[in-house]
């Protein structure tokens, strides 16, 4: 299996598995001790920067119960694995997009900014998945709609071509 190369211009530079993971505040451990991981942390991250700084025209019971859904989806996105984050990702964009609009940020360039770098993120994480034996276990173990979800993830990004093969 040879290299391969993430395009776009959103992230400053490759994105490593290491930077994906949720802070610790965010999630409990794996079973296998390591962190938990969200593939939609940038919007996440942006999000719950709006609700904190954002908050003209809106109530404080409506800025506080914004806030609350931000962070309880900080928890539920979180993913003991990175197949399941995978599977898990359509979903969770549709629903932070959801939020996004109810915060009117569905037009603002930085929440495409951070949709971006996290599909980037996802297409790393899927060469990862490629390049290791035991990770393409996890993926050949999938069964009927997670393994449709995964091959429509696959698929969005070969076709937004945020990676090539450099074969």
């Amino acid at each position: 299996m040879g290299g391969h190369f993430l395009l776009g211009e959103m992230s400053p530079g490759p994105v490593s598995i290491q930077e994906s993971r949720v802070p610790a505040e965010a999630g409990p451990a794996a079973p296998n001790g390591s962190a938990t991981t969200s593939m939609k942390i940038n919007v996440l991250s942006f999000l719950k920067q709006a609700c904190s700084t954002w908050t003209l025209g809106r109530s404080r019971s409506e800025v506080a119960r914004l806030q609350t859904a931000v962070d309880g989806y900080l928890l539920s996105m979180a993913s003991d694995n990175i197949v399941n984050g995978i599977v898990a990702s359509p979903e969770h964009r549709r629903i932070l997009l959801e939020l996004s609009s109810k915060l009117d940020l569905e037009n603002d360039p930085r929440i495409r900014a951070a949709l971006r770098a996290d599909e980037e993120r996802i297409a790393a994480f899927i060469v990862s998945l490629l390049d290791s034996k035991y990770a393409l276990d996890g993926v050949l173990d999938l069964e009927g709609n997670s393994a449709q979800c995964f091959l429509d993830v696959v698929q969005d990004v070969r076709s937004c071509a945020i990676f090539v093969s450099l074969d």
